[in-house]
Formats: C-alpha cells, structure tokens, sequence
C-alpha cells in the first residue's frame, strides 16, 4: 500500500501466497501489513527418535520485557545506528527471554539433552527457526510493513532477526541445558554469541511522513511483533504458524502500542513538567499484548506493561542547550542512584548506550554525544526552533520535541 509521496508499501510473504495491496494516500486507513500440539512423552523403546521427531510440537517461547519507542525522524542515512531506532525491544532482566516451550519439554521428556537438541534441527516446524521483530498486520501476520516505495522489505530496517537459527548448536545446547522455568537471555559464553542481547530494532527514520504514518498505523491496523520464520530463506519474513488456514495465526507474540502527547522542560526548575495543550502524539501511551497462537490476551495470561512518564525522557539536540534554548546536564550516571530514580535509568539504559547518550534523570532528558545523529533533521542554517517548554507546538509539527519513550513489562 502507498503511504504520502509512495512512501510506504506494505509486502506480503510469497511463500504464503498473499498480494500486496495498495492505496492512494489516506494514513488512517493503512494496511501493513495456537493452539500447540502436544505428543505423548517419547517412548524410546517403541518409537524411532528420528521419525518421533518430526511430530513435535513447537519448540520455542520468547518472553520480552522492554519496548521503547524513538520518535525521531528526518535522520537521513549517515546515522549511528547503535544510537538511533525508531522501536528497539528485547528480554534484559530475570524472567525474560527465551527457552524451550512447555508443550516440547512435555514431549520430549524422556529425551536426553543431546537428544533433545538434536530433534530441534529433525523436525520441520523447528529446524532453521529465526526469532524475528517487524511490524505486521493484525489481521494477517503475514503482512509486514515494509518502508522503501517498492514495498520489499529491508533488514535492520523494516525487521530485525533477533539471532542465529534457535537450532544451531550454540543456542540448543544452551536451551536443552536450562531449567523448565528459566530463560536466556544474554549470551554470554555461547561460541560466537558472546555478549549478545535478545534484542531487536526496527528503523522508519526517513520522514517525519514516515514516522507520523507509523504511529497511525501502529494504533489502528498494525502490531509490533516477535514471531518466528525460516532462516533458510534468504530475506524471510514468513512467519510459522500452527495452522496456515488462519491468516490471523502465527506463531509468537504481538503488541498492539497506543500513543500519547509528551511533557516539556522547565529551565528553572529541573523537576518541573511542563504540559502541551496541543502537539504530535510521540510518546508510547499503553501496550496490549497478544499471543498470536490463540489471538486473545485474556487466553494467554499476559502481565501488564508500564509505560508511564516515569520511562519517558525529552530529546534534545546539544546546540540547544549550548545556546540557553532549555536545560539538559551532560552527567555521567550516578554509581548510586537514588530509590526513585534507579527503575528509570535502569529502563534508559537498556535501550540506550552510554557510549552514545547523556542522560539528565533530573530534567528527563537525554542529549546524543556524537554529532552524527540528527534527531530533528539536518538544521544547518539554525532557522529549526524547538519548543522544549510545553504549551502549543502543533502549528507544523516540525517544532514539537521528540522523546524516547520506554515501556517495561510488570
């Protein structure tokens, strides 16, 4: 589907034979875009592993507790992209991440480790599983939403493959060697995985067209969404479903985001949160949270998500602070924050580096330390004045602040 100036164009997975569909104009009306079946316990004496194998359920389950929302637009191409996104979500704390699927560890119950890992790569639903992030269609996981005028879609761009195949041998062992009730998510010690996060990003950065049309659908058609495709193919974004009569179906978990004014600065007292009365709503507001296998949040027993101001921070550009345009401390951050401030930098910092941001706990706010990130466009003739100080920004859009926003899972 066209968006704007052709801008956005949604691409359906070829493998499961939907069309791309496509519209003039009209951001409001955009279209982007399990039950698991449980064996019987492996009797290895009666069964052969490898045949036994390919009747497995489904293998894996993702839990993520982070989501935050950048709004920043008009980015160009020269960006850090460590530094910027337009959504990053991922599992940081206990609790979150990934493990084997209740279903599977029921199935394969008299399996050893080795054996539970090696029935992974036999069985067709399981072998070459990529964890994906995108944003996607509700009515159809199969949709994508893809930013280029030719509706393909672009890695790290349009979806994020989270990490290698689940079955290669340096995630199953890891997964087959985990408790029933633990998860991994931060592959520390894994060959070749070292240091790695469960996290993903997703980058609509071009336009502020872009980004307003990401929004509108996000709260309308659209879902963010953790799913599952084949890494054998090249540029995948089929998602595996439990049935794939159900274009509603996949399976994985969707996010449906909301979204919200955000609150200004006041130069002469840090705690002060100014309010607009009119402007661009680019702070996340709330998250519904789906389970795509059976499509209803009251059947898959999902924990709230906070996305209060508390995980809210104001960008701003260092120029203007520079020049007494509003307040924001470049600090380094404190090695014993208060009781108070602790869950909001712990929030922050998930999702944004220290190598890459200040951050002004004080005054909510946080200031890129490299110069090539430009959060608000490219203002090279200084003529861009932001309001930062709350009231009515709303005349063009162009004045009104970007803000990260950041949702945490309860």
């Amino acid at each position: 589907m066209r968006l704007g100036l052709n801008w956005i164009k949604m691409r359906q997975s070829r493998a499961s034979g939907f069309r791309l569909a496509t519209s003039a104009f009209a951001l409001t009306v955009l279209l982007l875009f399990v039950f698991q079946n449980c064996a019987d316990p492996l009797d290895l004496a009666n069964q052969d592993s490898t045949s036994f194998a390919s009747t497995l359920p489904f293998a894996y389950d993702t839990e993520i507790d982070t989501i935050a929302y950048m709004s920043c637009s008009e980015m160009g191409t020269d960006y850090n992209p460590r530094a910027f996104f337009t959504i990053r979500a991922g599992g940081y704390g206990v609790g979150s991440g990934l493990r084997l699927s209740g279903p599977y560890l029921s199935a394969t119950s008299n399996f050893t480790p080795g054996q539970r890992a090696d029935s992974l790569a036999q069985n067709e639903t399981n072998a070459n599983t990529v964890l994906q992030l995108s944003v996607r269609q509700r009515s159809d996981p199969q949709s994508v939403l893809a930013s280029s005028g030719g509706g393909s879609v672009q890695e790290n761009k349009d979806y994020s493959n989270m990490l290698a195949p689940l079955d290669s041998p340096a995630i199953a062992e890891r997964l087959v060697s985990l408790g029933e009730t633990d998860r991994i998510h931060y592959f520390t010690g894994v060959p070749g995985l070292s240091g790695r996060l469960l996290e993903g990003n997703v980058r609509y950065l071009d336009s502020e067209v872009a980004a307003g049309s990401v929004r509108e659908n996000l709260r309308d058609a659209g879902m963010l969404t953790v799913t599952y495709t084949d890494g054998m193919q090249a540029n995948s974004i089929a998602a595996k479903t439990p049935d794939s009569t159900d274009r509603k179906k996949a399976y994985g978990k969707g996010y449906q985001l909301d979204f919200r004014m955000g609150f200004g600065i006041d130069k002469a007292n840090a705690s002060n949160r100014p309010v607009f009365t009119r402007g661009i709503h680019r702070v996340i507001n709330s998250i519904q949270e789906v389970d795509l296998q059976r499509r209803s949040p009251a059947e898959a027993n999902l924990r709230p998500w906070d996305c209060s101001n508390t995980y809210t921070f104001i960008i701003v550009r260092p120029e203007d602070v520079d020049g007494g345009k509003t307040a924001c401390l470049r600090m380094a951050d404190p090695l014993t924050p208060s009781t108070a401030d602790r869950p909001a930098l712990e929030a922050i910092r998930r999702v944004l580096r220290p190598e890459d941001w200040w951050i002004d706990l004080g005054r909510k706010c946080v200031m890129p330390k490299q110069s090539n990130g430009y959060c608000y466009g490219r203002d090279t003739q200084g003529k861009l004045d932001i309001k930062y100080d709350g009231g009515d920004c709303s005349a063009t859009g162009l004045s009104c602040p970007h803000y990260v926003s950041v949702c945490v899972r309860q």
